[in-house]
Parts: C-alpha cells; structure tokens; sequence
C-alpha cells in the first residue's frame, strides 16, 4: 500500500470505530467482513465499558488476503 492509502484507511478505520462505540449496546448483533478497513476499526476501537450479550460474527467464509491479520475471522476473534 502507498503511505497515502495507509492514512485514508486509517481516517476511516478511526471514524468507523467511533461510529460502532456510538451504536453499541447489550445484545448488539456485529456481522463483519475482512480488510485492510476492517482491522483498522478493529485496531482503534477503545470500549468504554463493557457489555452483555454482543454477538460477532464473520460474513464471509473466505478470504483473498494472504495475510491473516485481515481475515473475517481473525478480526471478529480480535473484536469478541
């Protein structure tokens, strides 16, 4: 990736974790994909509290990256 794209999926990735600490509440339902995107809201989400009841669950059953660390399952294990 270029140092350009890695700041604009970083922004993204920021806003996104903000967004999902907005929305969370106990018995939150999360479905989550892979990429890049993904583990970077993963990677800047700070909960503020903990909650009851969240279910994570991948979306897609496999995965184009190589890399590992951008696997639907792999973040949603990382997230859980």
């Amino acid at each position: 990736m270029l140092p350009r794209q890695t700041d604009i999926i970083e922004s993204i990735g920021s806003a996104a974790a903000e967004y999902l600490q907005d929305a969370l509440h106990d018995n939150f339902k999360i479905g989550m994909t892979g990429g890049h995107t993904i583990a970077a809201m993963v990677s800047h989400l700070k909960p503020q509290r903990q909650y009851r009841g969240i279910q994570v669950a991948a979306t897609t059953g496999g995965s184009v990256y190589t890399n590992t660390s951008y696997h639907s399952n792999t973040l949603v294990q990382r997230l859980a």
